[in-house]
């Protein structure tokens, strides 16, 4: 799960992603209210293993959204997951079996 802030600025979305690809759609959707926002034709940069995605979304504060991200050129997925909102900064935890 990602975190990012409820801000309507642009931030960045970095994944190890299943492939490198320099153009993506982003589809984002709100579990809550079931709305679906996708952003076509994202530019993208790859370092070190990790894509790093630059949007813009109007997020709420405290909501969960889920992400897919999907290769412009062939609609491959590059990567699934969940987006935590929150200003509060984030907390590592180590789980002690």
């Amino acid at each position: 799960m990602k975190v990012l802030l409820p801000v309507a600025t642009e931030q960045s979305l970095v994944v190890r992603p299943r492939a490198n690809t320099a153009t993506v759609d982003l589809t984002i959707r709100d579990i809550l209210k079931d709305i679906t926002t996708v952003t076509s034709g994202i530019t993208t940069t790859f370092l070190n293993g990790f894509l790093t995605i630059p949007f813009t979304h109007d997020f709420s504060e405290g909501e969960t959204y889920e992400v897919e991200i999907t290769n412009n050129a062939d609609d491959s997925l590059v990567w699934r997951g969940q987006i935590f909102v929150t200003s509060q900064t984030p907390q590592n935890y180590t789980f002690y079996p």
